[in-house]
């Protein structure tokens, strides 16, 4: 079954990195409110894929991108 291929795929990932746990759930909620936000609910992965792709990495990287814009704003600045 799916789901249980889910859950071993998961925990096999999590296992190695329990603190990855917190931070997928982080990154999941923001990639659901985007994807709300901007009408692209339809087109979410399984959660299968999901997790098998590892597409959190996606908001995660956009997150990093985000704070080091944050942290630069303005330095440039004379």
């Amino acid at each position: 079954e799916k789901k249980d291929a889910t859950r071993k795929l998961y925990r096999k990932l999590v296992d190695k990195n329990p603190s990855l746990h917190s931070s997928v759930l982080e990154l999941l909620q923001k990639e659901i409110q985007h994807r709300n936000k901007t009408g692209q609910a339809e087109y979410f992965h399984n959660i299968y894929s999901w997790v098998k792709n590892k597409s959190w990495e996606v908001y995660e990287e956009e997150e990093i991108v985000e704070k080091t814009q944050t942290q630069t704003f303005g330095k440039d600045i004379i």
